[in-house]
């Protein structure tokens, strides 16, 4: 049994994550990272988003043009991976409150 304190820890965690990886992305898109080690790619963005970061990404994915663009140039991949990610993250935390894994226990 996990406290549901620690349940909304490890999303906060995963957002932000996810979302630091993705703004890196986009200064990537816009050609303004300079040093080439620090590039960074969407399969990167994609895998942080495991944990917890779906909404994230779909997030990013709305609000920036760039990785439409870019995503497009690779049959949407990103935003493919994104909703799948996120059905599976729903049903993840269904099944978690489901069978009783996260207790709330408010009081």
């Amino acid at each position: 049994m996990i406290d549901f304190y620690v349940l909304m820890i490890i999303f906060v965690l995963g957002w932000l994550a996810t979302y630091g990886i993705g703004i890196h992305y986009l200064k990537t898109l816009r050609n303004t990272e300079t040093n080439e080690k620090m590039k960074t790619n969407d399969i990167t963005v994609l895998l942080t988003s495991i944990v917890f970061g779906s909404v994230i990404t779909l997030f990013l994915y709305c609000l920036f043009p760039e990785i439409r663009d870019e995503d497009k140039v690779k049959h949407h991949r990103f935003l493919i991976t994104s909703i799948t990610l996120f059905i599976v993250h729903i049903i993840i935390i269904y099944l978690l409150f489901h069978f009783q894994v996260v207790k709330l226990d408010f009081m």
